[in-house]
């Protein structure tokens, strides 16, 4: 069976693929943005069929729990007018 039909068929049903969590007792003042990206990148190279689309990435504690799509982070500049940078 090929790994790429549950990603596929995940994408169909609207379901986020994966969610990639980490502990961090100091969860208020770490933020790990730049080391959870960086994983999900690692991911969808050694896993056949995922996406970085696929991915959520979340980092808690006790008391706290935050996330993102690593997929923001990532996206091309938008251009404006003219093909000039927004801002």
């Amino acid at each position: 069976m090929s790994m790429t039909r549950p990603y596929a068929a995940l994408r169909k049903a609207g379901h986020a693929g994966h969610l990639l969590l980490d502990y961090k007792p100091d969860a208020r003042t770490n933020k790990p943005i730049a080391q959870l990206a960086i994983y999900a990148l690692a991911l969808t190279r050694l896993v056949p069929g995922l996406k970085l689309f696929d991915i959520k990435c979340a980092w808690f504690n006790e008391e706290e729990y935050l996330e993102f799509f690593p997929r923001t982070l990532f996206s091309p500049p938008q251009l404006g007018f003219a093909g000039k940078r927004q801002k």
